[in-house]
């Protein structure tokens, strides 16, 4: 919904993190829902959960995406 997107844009980030949890336990294939489940959890300095989340976006969308490269660099980031 769009009340998550502008409460992770303002790091309003468990708040997010509780209605994209809701979401991608409904759809885990909600590509942008993983993806910015990942953000979250970087922005709450959770690396583990990130990590999990950003694979999640890996595997539903091909490489050649922003969102797949950002994931990528991300995980190699920290390995």
């Amino acid at each position: 919904k769009e009340e998550t997107l502008e409460e992770f844009l303002e790091g309003k980030y468990e708040e997010a993190k509780a209605d994209l949890v809701k979401v991608v336990e409904i759809n885990p294939a909600h590509d942008y829902a993983q993806y910015y489940l990942a953000r979250t959890y970087e922005g709450l300095e959770d690396v583990a959960n990130a990590k999990v989340h950003y694979q999640k976006v890996l595997e539903l969308l091909p490489l050649t995406t922003q969102r797949a490269q950002t994931a990528q660099k991300y995980i190699n980031a920290h390995p």
